[in-house]
Formats: C-alpha cells, sequence, structure tokens
C-alpha cells in the first residue's frame, strides 16, 4: 500500500511538473504565434495603404489624360472637373489646373494665385506624379493631401499641371481602420525623417518627430525610433505611459519612404494567452489528482488547439495576401483596359480633325490621299475596339454559361485550310510566309465552324505579331484517329519558360519588351484556351526564346445527329473572313 500510494504520489509530482513546464512553454509559443501573424497583419496592411494611394494617383492620371483636360482650357476644364466632384468619383475635395509658370485655378476659386513656392510643382513639371505629405491649404484653411499628376503635350512635354486636394480625414481614417480593439492601441504614418503625417491626435501632424526626445517621446522611445524610419519592416518594444507596447511598422509603397506603424499594447497580445493558458493549467492539474498517469495524455490534447490555432492564423493570413494580391491585380487590368481603349480613340478623334481639314479638297490633291490614310488608320483602330469589345463581352459570356456550341458535322481538315488560306494576302503584304499542310484531305467531327474561326485567327495573329520579316507560319492538322491535332508553329521570338503557362490565364501578357511594337489586353489566349476546352479538347505550347513558338490543340473526334446529315466546309463567306481577320489582327501594326 505504501509503495502504490509512494509511487502515485510520484506520478502526480511528475504530472504535476510537466504541466507546468507545458503551462510556460505553450505560453511562449502562443505568444510567439501571435506575435508573427501581428508582422504579418502589418505588413499586408502598409501594402493595402500602398495600393489605395497607387490606384488614387492611377485615376488621376487617367484624368489628365484626356482630351478635355490635355486642351488647358479653363472653361472647358472647370465644368468637366466639378462634375467629376458632384458624381462622388473618388476622395477628391476639389480640383486644380496650373499653367508651366505656375498660374493656377480650382474648382473652388477660379484665379487663385501662383504654385511656384510649392515642392510638388516643380517635382510634376520635372514629369513625376506626386502625393504630398499634409499640406495647409490657404484655400480650405486646414489639411489637405495633395495629388499633382503632369499634363502631357503632344511631343511629350509637360504643358501644365493637374492636382486634387484629399480630406485629410480620409486618409486618417483608413489608417485608424488598422488599430487592434485596444483603448491604448492607434495606428499612424511618419515620413523618412520622422516626422507623423497620419495620426489620430491632428496636433501632431507635421509637428511631431518621433525620433526627437520631446514631452511626447521619451529619449527611449527616440532611440528606438530610428529603426523604424531606417528599415523596411519589423517590430519595436518599449514602455510608453506606462503601457508595455510593441510597435509594428511597414514602409508602404508609393509613397516617398513613409511608414506605418501600429501600436499593439502589450497586454492585448499577452492578456488572453495567460488567461487561456491559466484555465488550462486549472484544468490540468485537478486532472492531473484524478487521472494521475495520463496527465501526458491531456498535454497532447491541450497541444492539439495550438496547432488548429497555428493553421487558422497561417490560412487567415494567406487569404489576406490572397485578396490584396487579386485586388492589386484587378486595378492593373482595369488601368491596362482603360490604356486600351483610350489609345485608339484618341487616334481617331485626331485624324477626325485632320480629315474635317482635308474634306472640301479635290481627289487629285495631296490632301485627299492623305484622308484616305487617316481613314485607314481610324478603321484599323476601329477594329481594335471591336475586338477587345468582343473578347470583353464572350470572357463574360463564357464565364456566365450564355455561350453555347452549335455543333454540326463538318470537315475539320477544309475548315481549317480554309481559315488559313484567306490569312495569305494579308500575312504575305506584312512580309511574311504562311503554309498549310495535313496528313489527310478529309476528317467529319462535329465542331462549331464559327468557334474554330475565332480560334485560328487568334493563334495565327499571334504568330503574325511576334515573328519578324521573312519568317514562316506553319498550320498543320493530324489524323490520329480518335483525335485531331490543329498546329500553329512560327520561328518568331519565343516564350520565356517560366511565363508558358501564364500566357493562357485570364488578363495575363507575356513581358510587353519582347516585342514594344504589339499591344494586347491578355484575353485573346485565355478565350482560345475556353473555346479549345467547349469542345472537349486541349490545348499546350512549346517554345524557345529567339527560335519561335508552337501551340498544339488536340480535340477529340465525335459526331452529332444531324437531320441534313454532314455538312461540308466552312459556312462563312469570303466578305465576313475577310471582315474577322481586320478585327482578330488590328493589333498588329507595320
Amino acid at each position: 500500500m505504501k509503495i502504490f500510494i509512494f509511487s502515485l504520489s510520484i506520478s502526480i509530482l511528475l504530472t504535476t511538473a510537466l504541466v507546468t513546464i507545458s503551462y510556460y512553454l505553450t505560453e511562449e509559443l502562443t505568444f510567439d504565434l501571435v506575435h508573427d501573424n501581428s508582422s504579418k497583419n502589418i505588413r499586408a496592411h502598409g501594402e493595402s495603404v500602398g495600393h489605395w494611394i497607387d490606384k488614387q494617383i492611377t485615376v488621376m492620371e487617367t484624368y489628365a489624360s484626356s482630351p478635355t483636360i490635355r486642351s488647358m482650357n479653363w472653361d472647358q476644364i472647370e465644368p468637366y472637373l466639378r462634375n467629376e466632384v458632384l458624381k462622388g468619383k473618388g476622395p477628391y475635395e476639389q480640383f486644380f489646373l496650373a499653367d508651366p509658370s505656375g498660374n493656377y485655378h480650382t474648382t473652388g476659386k477660379r484665379d487663385a494665385g501662383n504654385l511656384k513656392d510649392r515642392d510638388y510643382f516643380h517635382k510634376v513639371m520635372a514629369g513625376n506624379s506626386v502625393f504630398t505629405q499634409p499640406l495647409l491649404s490657404k484655400t480650405l484653411g486646414r489639411f489637405t493631401y495633395i495629388i499633382a499628376i503632369p499634363i502631357w503635350g503632344e511631343k511629350q512635354e509637360v504643358i501644365g499641371l493637374l492636382g486634387a486636394s484629399i480630406d485629410f480625414s480620409t486618409l486618417k481614417a483608413y489608417v485608424d481602420s488598422f488599430r487592434v480593439n485596444h483603448k491604448s492601441s492607434y495606428s499612424y504614418i511618419v515620413d523618412q525623417k520622422g516626422y507623423v503625417i497620419a495620426h489620430p491626435n491632428t496636433d501632431y501632424i507635421t509637428k511631431l518627430n518621433i525620433t526627437i526626445p520631446s514631452k511626447v517621446i521619451p529619449p527611449e522611445l527616440a532611440r528606438n525610433a530610428w529603426q523604424v524610419i531606417q528599415n523596411e519592416e519589423g517590430c519595436i518594444d518599449y514602455t510608453f505611459k506606462d503601457v508595455k507596447t510593441y510597435a509594428y511598422y511597414k514602409k508602404i509603397p508609393h509613397t516617398d519612404g513613409w511608414t506605418l506603424v501600429t501600436r499593439v499594447p502589450f497586454d492585448y497580445l499577452y492578456e488572453p494567452i495567460k488567461a487561456k493558458n491559466r484555465r488550462l493549467f486549472i484544468i490540468g492539474s485537478i486532472a492531473t489528482m484524478f487521472i494521475g498517469f495520463f496527465s501526458l495524455f491531456i498535454g497532447m490534447l491541450v497541444s492539439k488547439p495550438l496547432v488548429h490555432l497555428k493553421k487558422t492564423l497561417e490560412e487567415n493570413t494567406s487569404l489576406l495576401e490572397k485578396t490584396l494580391r487579386h485586388d492589386q491585380f484587378k486595378t492593373e487590368f482595369f488601368s491596362n483596359i482603360s490604356h486600351e481603349l483610350k489609345t485608339p480613340l484618341n487616334i481617331i478623334f485626331g485624324n477626325i480633325q485632320l480629315m474635317e481639314l482635308a474634306s472640301n479638297q479635290k481627289q487629285d490633291s495631296p490632301s485627299y490621299f492623305k484622308s484616305t490614310k487617316y481613314l485607314s488608320v481610324m478603321k484599323q483602330n476601329c477594329y481594335r475596339l471591336m475586338r477587345l469589345i468582343d473578347n470583353l463581352i464572350d470572357i463574360t459570356r463564357i464565364d456566365a454559361g450564355y455561350i453555347k456550341l452549335n455543333l454540326e458535322n463538318h470537315n475539320i481538315v477544309e475548315i481549317v485550310e480554309e481559315i488559313t488560306l484567306s490569312t495569305v494576302e494579308y500575312i504575305e503584304n506584312k512580309g511574311k510566309m504562311i503554309e498549310f499542310d495535313t496528313d489527310t484531305e478529309e476528317k467529319m467531327m462535329a465542331c462549331d465552324p464559327d468557334k474554330i474561326e475565332r480560334i485560328m485567327l487568334n493563334l495565327i495573329s499571334n504568330a503574325v505579331k511576334f515573328t519578324n520579316l521573312g519568317d514562316l507560319i506553319q498550320v498543320n492538322v493530324f489524323d490520329h484517329n480518335e483525335r485531331v491535332l490543329i498546329c500553329v508553329k512560327d520561328s518568331g521570338i519565343g516564350i520565356p519558360e517560366e511565363k508558358q503557362q501564364q500566357i493562357f490565364e485570364r488578363f495575363a501578357q507575356v513581358d510587353s519588351s519582347l516585342n514594344k511594337n504589339q499591344e494586347g489586353s491578355g484575353i485573346g489566349l485565355s478565350l482560345v484556351k475556353s473555346l479549345v476546352e467547349m469542345h472537349g479538347g486541349t490545348i499546350s505550347v512549346e517554345s524557345q526564346v529567339g527560335k519561335g513558338t508552337e501551340f498544339v490543340i488536340s480535340l477529340p473526334v465525335q459526331h452529332v445527329h444531324s437531320d441534313d446529315n454532314t455538312m461540308d466546309g466552312a459556312l462563312t463567306s469570303k466578305q465576313n473572313k475577310v471582315e474577322r481577320i481586320h478585327i482578330e489582327f488590328s493589333d498588329i501594326y507595320s
């Protein structure tokens, strides 16, 4: 009996010791996890502020590129800008326009003065877009942020400045949303010199420097503050007003060295962990008295919530980062689409003006021949807009499930051959060659000729865009019994290996530096992939940089029942094919 009691006592003591050790280790591990997650959150928040600022600059750059703004005629510009403010487009309070001499007008006051004493004016005149620190507005009588964008002339010279003021409270409220749920927590922004430029206490704006000891900043904090403004991201800990505090910080992209700082009291991080672990310790100690040798099993159960907590924190952080990347991707895409739609419209607008000047000339005059050239340019850009809009509509309809295949039995060889031959004249005019070959003259299968035509013209136009003068484009059809292979091969610039899977993704483009003469929205190959997959097929690419690219389409050979039995050949007229070629090849320039 004594041996049993002794053994049980030893067991209880050992188990209690293990539970106590586990208590402290668990507390430390959990705190490290929460601390690491807080660091990841400030990183994501800093990126979010940077994207918000970049979005405002992008919107203003779009305004500055419009023909109305570029006219520099304030009588036309003021109603346009007032309309933007009244419609609530963005967080702008008022707009202003300055000429190269610094004289400016605002939507709040027609003759506002001169901007030559403002640093941002000189930066903009040098061709830079600027998002300023808080400035005291002379017209509004309070702090505002200024976005200033250069207005470019026809010869790529800066002909003026377009600016807008943003209410100081807009960014302040956005930054304040990153604080944690604790009365002593708040977020603020400092510049590269340490001056506060966004803070819940407006008395600190542009006056308080976190690197200089003062009544507000103790010497220890001032020393640590240098770490904040000199490093990209990190955390410092200090005691401020008798509150032990962690300050997580992250440099904000798209700014002149700004840093986002979030103050998180130690109690906010530690007390919930301590309270939870205290409850676990009491439960573990009581359980030790009753189950003795099974206390280790209790310890294992305690570890499971911790593992789950870590997994949940990692998943939530990953989801936040993916959301931010997705928002950035959408911003870049719609900015690209805006440019794609805007460029041809500006070209058409300019050519229309030139044609109006030449409209009264005789047909044998030089002006008449120039107007004919301008009309050709306008048509090409109209086709380009049609292609972009058609692709956008088709992508949307495919996503919504509204596009259906009109499957009928056709000779796929004849369809592909006819499409290829219809492009010969166009391609030869571009100084390139195209040839068609097949290992079979007839292969009947179910397909949609219109969709096959979209697929082939898109791939051929890509081959034309990314090949050089004298290059050969080959289109081949191979009969593999149960499947048909359609190959489009060129000897052009090729695609880097790391980009080959990306080209089929929605809105993705290979680096435009590979061919600066061509443009695109990144929709075409995604649409091709969708149309091929609707036929039950697959598309793949093989390419080497500098040696060429080959797209391979594999389609299953199937048949459908038709009252008219089988149908041969492509059903579209020659005129329609020429029209389709003009549209699909519209972003190819000589």
